[in-house]
């Protein structure tokens, strides 16, 4: 794939500049990644750059089936074929423009002198800049909303990839991504068992549908536990009955089994943990408002575990990336939206609570330090996972917001007291006297 890119790109008749980055927020290099023949030639046929034009690749289908690894695996493949590689998570379009604006002062595009322009003119500067200084790759993953996205998208230059569960999507070359074949589903799955037979390895991925994401959980729950196909194949089964009942599709249903397993092995910080992070945005989330403010997750775990320490809370995020159930780097965690259903799906009650409490308390302390701004954008993002849960806490919410605004001081210990006296109240009417 790189030889064709780089030959494609060699038929330029431009010449590449020096950027003032190379890189920007690309995730980390993994090596667990296995080739996927057809998507793999599918990029080095369709990625044809010539003189003047922008060549625009959508990776498109069903959550689980790699469609952000594709593109992953291609952005790390063509480094010496581009000066600068990019990377945006594009769900969220004020997200998006954020780091957009962003990328422009990494470039020495956009400055804090232009924070008084409009932002969309300050997009189309760095997006015209780019225009003119050609040799880029550009990735948008998981864009859901085309004409949104036009904005920043070059007309000329360079080449962008997309991924998005819109098979539809109007513009591009569409590169449809469907499950594994056979052999590469059990290529995954040898990564973590090196010891089982070809048919049991066979007959476990085609149990899990030979869903990319569903053979990643199993692949790391059996190399970190040193579990056969068979036995982890039983564990599967012995799930299947507990999510039966859930209106899951074939594809949510595998990964639903699949955290099943996995849930009944972390400890149970790691356990409450991971629900609570289904409900925080879900590409590269640092967990703090700005550095002063406690983390948010700690926060959380703090209602449970009062004695938990940042290390700890570090400790258990990386047991769970350990499992292959979120993904950590230098901006923060990631987790699959496919991951994020189920837990929320699967999830009580307490955990929906907690992580609002806490998304609360953490805006209300960096309000009441150095008034730092508080960080709406993931309030609006755990508001909207709760509005399924809004039978339940809507005024008790409301009242909890009141007390945070209005409190002047309140330590760990005042804020895991608070917590807990509203996880223990039975009805809205002894929420609703709480701070009383």
């Amino acid at each position: 794939m790189v030889e064709k890119v780089s030959g494609a790109l060699s038929g330029m008749a431009v010449t590449r500049p020096h950027f003032r980055i190379s890189t920007f927020k690309l995730p980390l290099p993994r090596f667990d990644i296995v080739p996927r023949a057809n998507i793999d030639a599918a990029l080095s046929t369709d990625v044809q750059l010539g003189s003047g034009s922008v060549i625009i690749v959508t990776a498109c289908g069903l959550g689980g089936v790699g469609k952000t690894t594709a593109l992953f695996r291609c952005i790390h493949d063509a480094g010496r074929s581009f000066g600068l590689r990019a990377w945006f998570a594009a769900e969220t379009i004020s997200v998006l423009e954020r780091d957009f604006l962003n990328f422009g002062r990494k470039l020495e595009v956009d400055d804090a002198s232009d924070d008084q322009l409009p932002v969309a003119d300050r997009i189309f500067s760095i997006k015209t800049w780019l225009e003119h200084h050609p040799g880029w790759l550009i990735v948008f993953d998981n864009a859901e909303d085309p004409e949104s996205l036009r904005q920043f998208v070059p007309s000329q230059g360079g080449m962008v990839l997309v991924s998005s569960r819109l098979s539809d999507w109007p513009y591009g070359t569409p590169l449809p991504i469907d499950v594994m074949s056979p052999g590469e589903a059990m290529s995954m799955l040898r990564q973590g068992d090196t010891e089982s037979s070809e048919q049991d390895l066979k007959t476990l991925a085609e149990e899990l549908g030979h869903l990319p994401l569903a053979l990643s959980h199993a692949a790391a729950y059996m190399r970190r536990l040193h579990k056969p196909a068979a036995a982890y194949l039983k564990l599967f089964h012995d799930a299947e009955q507990r999510v039966l009942e859930s209106k899951f599709n074939p594809h949510e249903k595998s990964v639903a089994q699949c955290w099943l397993v996995t849930l009944e092995k972390l400890q149970p910080n790691a356990s409450d943990l991971l629900i609570m992070r289904a409900y925080l945005p879900p590409d590269n989330y640092l967990d703090m408002v700005n550095p002063r403010s406690p983390r948010l997750l700690l926060l959380g775990l703090h209602s449970i575990d009062p004695s938990l320490t940042e290390v700890e809370l570090d400790l258990l995020l990386a047991e769970l990336a350990g499992f292959s159930l979120i993904s950590i780097n230098q901006s923060g965690t990631s987790m699959h939206r496919l991951v994020q259903l189920v837990l929320q799906h699967q999830s009580g009650p307490e955990h929906k609570l907690l992580i609002l409490l806490a998304v609360v308390y953490s805006n209300w302390f960096a309000s009441h330090t150095d008034k730092f701004p508080v960080d709406v954008a993931v309030a609006c993002h755990v508001a909207k996972g709760l509005l399924q849960f809004v039978a339940v806490l809507p005024t008790s919410a409301a009242c909890l917001l009141a007390v945070a605004a209005g409190t002047k001081s309140m330590d760990d210990g005042a804020w895991s007291a608070m917590v807990k006296r509203l996880l223990a109240s039975s009805n809205e009417a002894d929420r609703l006297t709480l701070d009383k």
